[in-house]
């Protein structure tokens, strides 16, 4: 789901996609291979050195929660798919996280807390 979203962002005028995560090697080879782009195993990494204005979150849903509180807390804002969480406490959770600086962005709507 990460590569469609990156596709569909690269021809946004106001997106300058720079760096990629992604735990499967496979993606990042191939990323590196055919792209300038640096790619990172770890998105904790990347967060570090790349210290990014926004980020997209693609994973499976169960870890939505751990991998947005990450650059939240850095003051970062999120792009993440739906469902935002699993369950109605995370979502609490989030939710007062984001309210205190960021924009937290899901597929069909834009959340401003």
């Amino acid at each position: 789901m990460g590569i469609s979203h990156f596709g569909y962002s690269r021809p946004h005028p106001d997106v300058r996609v720079v760096r990629v995560a992604d735990t499967l090697k496979l993606v990042t080879d191939v990323l590196q291979k055919y792209t300038s782009f640096n790619c990172y195993i770890d998105y904790r990494h990347m967060l570090d050195e790349a210290k990014p204005e926004a980020v997209f979150v693609a994973v499976p849903t169960k870890y939505h929660c751990d991998i947005v509180h990450k650059p939240v807390k850095r003051g970062i804002h999120v792009f993440v798919e739906k469902p935002f969480c699993l369950n109605i406490d995370e979502g609490y959770e989030l939710i007062k996280l984001v309210r205190q600086n960021v924009w937290l962005t899901k597929w069909d709507t834009t959340i401003n807390l």
